[in-house]
């Protein structure tokens, strides 16, 4: 199980996507669960929260909904849980976000595990 998040900020702008990711992560087959959370932190976020078996078909899902929001980031679990997380979406271009299909896939073999690992020493 994989968990998601999703932060949007607040406010008029924010509400219709809002409402259309919570509609869809209720309808969804590929979420296993849904939570919310509001906080009040630098002018207020909203979390929206999943979980999914399917790391990769959900976000296959989610991401078409997203569309140019402003003040969105949409973070997963890595393979070490929340420690290694990867950025799916940031509202800012500039910053660097990550395929989930590579950080996720599972090796094949102990010999593509053994050269994953090597790359991963290297770079």
């Amino acid at each position: 199980m994989v968990r998601f998040c999703a932060q949007l900020g607040v406010g008029a702008e924010a509400e219709p996507l809002q409402r259309r990711l919570l509609e869809w992560a209720r309808s969804a087959q590929v979420v296993d669960r849904v939570d919310m959370e509001f906080g009040a932190d630098d002018g207020g976020y909203w979390n929206l929260l999943l979980e999914a078996a399917d790391a990769v078909a959900c976000w296959r899902q989610l991401r078409p909904l997203l569309g140019p929001a402003r003040h969105l980031i949409v973070t997963c679990e890595g393979r070490r849980g929340w420690e290694d997380f990867l950025l799916l979406h940031h509202h800012d271009g500039g910053e660097r976000c990550e395929d989930i299909g590579a950080r996720l896939a599972r090796p094949r073999s102990l010999r593509q595990a053994f050269r994953h690992a090597r790359f991963r020493a290297a770079a």
